[in-house]
């Protein structure tokens, strides 16, 4: 049988696993796909199973039961499947933190090139050091968690390189999009304060699924939202903007997907990322950093045009390039 040329093995989270479908249909890669959720819906094995989860959850108020079932339900599925693939010239995994060893180890004996990319920092997934054994190379968006010694290699993230339709009117001045925390919120509704006084248009919105918190933190000038954004939608409202904000998480120093977004559609950013410095695309005409760059400074950030980048460091950082590293066909 001869051999796919790629298989792509994720978590389809927020619908990034369909825009890398389309990027790869677009440079005519031979690949098939496995997503996390492509796993029949989970069904009790039996009604005294069904039972048990109905009495455990009456009268012991567990309510872990059925969620265990399905996980472990989840990872026998995941295994049988990869157990039927075919060979694989490359086989690529992202969102490791799903998968377990296993179903990795299982992964290994359809290819002789496995490959991981993690977009998480390391030290947050303690369980991921035995799996990055089982991988060919295994690459991390965060310079700090590089350890080549250990097959932990840095590559940044990417924005995608498929066509896409023209300009679409501008509507906000800034965007922001991201999961509530208590510890940004007060800097929030300062800054959109600030937006505010200025006659800036902006969306700020913030993803939360405790109804308390979202009655006790309402805002006129945040929206709350109790589910997660569609990339794809993500990507509409990015094109609508001026300029995004970007507050990266305190556990990694890595850059955030925001910053090829903005890259690909020559938007400004708002950062407390001040490893941006170090990238060749940094231009302090487009990228402001906050506890870095006097605030005086802010109100003609957004007013002034963006400045654009050479189309040659641009390249190094499209989905294309991002493949090709990895795929070591351009080394």
């Amino acid at each position: 049988m001869a051999k796919k040329k790629m298989l792509l093995v994720m978590h389809n989270f927020v619908g990034i696993g369909d825009l890398m479908v389309k990027n790869l249909d677009y440079l005519n890669v031979d690949f098939d796909v496995l997503f996390y959720d492509d796993t029949p819906k989970f069904r009790y094995e039996s009604v005294g199973q069904k039972l048990e989860g109905f009495l455990r959850k009456i009268f012991l108020k567990d309510r872990t039961f059925k969620q265990s079932l399905k996980s472990d339900y989840k990872k026998t599925a995941l295994l049988e499947k990869a157990s039927k693939l075919g060979n694989y010239e490359n086989i690529l995994v992202l969102n490791t933190e799903y998968f377990e060893s296993n179903f990795i180890d299982e992964l290994s004996k359809h290819t002789e090139n496995l490959y991981g990319f993690h977009w998480d920092g390391l030290n947050r997934n303690n369980d991921l050091l035995d799996k990055i054994k089982l991988f060919k190379k295994f690459f991390v968006f965060d310079l700090q968690d590089e350890n080549k010694e250990a097959n932990v290699h840095f590559l940044p993230n990417f924005y995608f390189d498929f066509p896409e339709e023209g300009r679409v009117e501008k509507v906000y001045d800034l965007l922001y999009i991201g999961t509530f925390m208590e510890e940004r919120f007060g800097k929030l509704v300062t800054f959109a304060n600030w937006l505010k006084d200025k006659n800036f248009k902006f969306k700020i919105s913030l993803i939360s699924f405790d109804k308390k918190t979202i009655k006790k933190k309402q805002n006129s000038d945040i929206t709350f939202i109790s589910s997660l954004v569609d990339y794809r939608e993500n990507i509409e409202l990015v094109k609508k903007s001026t300029a995004l904000l970007d507050l990266k998480l305190k556990v990694h120093n890595g850059l955030s997907l925001r910053f090829f977004e903005a890259l690909k559609y020559e938007k400004k950013i708002i950062t407390d990322n001040q490893d941006v410095i170090n990238y060749n695309f940094y231009d302090a005409e487009n990228i402001f950093i906050l506890g870095k760059d006097s605030m005086d400074r802010l109100d003609y950030f957004l007013n002034s045009s963006y400045q654009p980048i050479d189309e040659n460091i641009r390249k190094q950082y499209s989905f294309s390039n991002w493949l090709n590293v990895i795929l070591n066909e351009n080394k």
